[in-house]
C-alpha cells in the first residue's frame, strides 16, 4: 500500500546585489548557497606595503569606474616620485 505525506516548507533565499561604490551601477546579483557561499562581483583590492604599516583599499566597482581609479592611484604614486618599472 502506498500512501503520500504532503508537507510545506518554507525557503528564504538570500540575493547579493552588488552595485559600484562611485556610479551606483548593478554589476550582478548572486544568490547564496546553503553553506554560505556567493559570487562576487566588481572586487578590487589594492595592498601597498610602506615601513612596517600596510595600506589596503577594497572596493566594488564597474570596470569603467575601476580603469579611472587605477589611474588615479598611478598619478597620485608619479606625483611623489614612483616610477613604472
Amino acid at each position: 500500500m502506498e500512501t503520500t505525506e504532503t508537507r510545506e516548507e518554507m525557503i528564504t533565499t538570500v540575493t547579493h546585489v552588488f552595485r559600484c561604490d562611485n556610479c551606483n551601477k548593478v554589476l550582478g546579483k548572486s544568490e547564496e548557497y546553503d553553506d554560505g557561499y556567493y559570487d562576487k562581483f566588481g572586487e578590487v583590492e589594492y595592498n601597498f606595503h610602506l615601513g612596517d604599516s600596510w595600506y589596503l583599499s577594497r572596493k566594488t566597482l564597474c570596470e569603467q569606474c575601476k580603469k579611472k581609479y587605477h589611474n588615479e592611484i598611478i598619478d597620485a604614486l608619479s606625483k611623489v616620485g614612483f616610477t613604472k618599472n
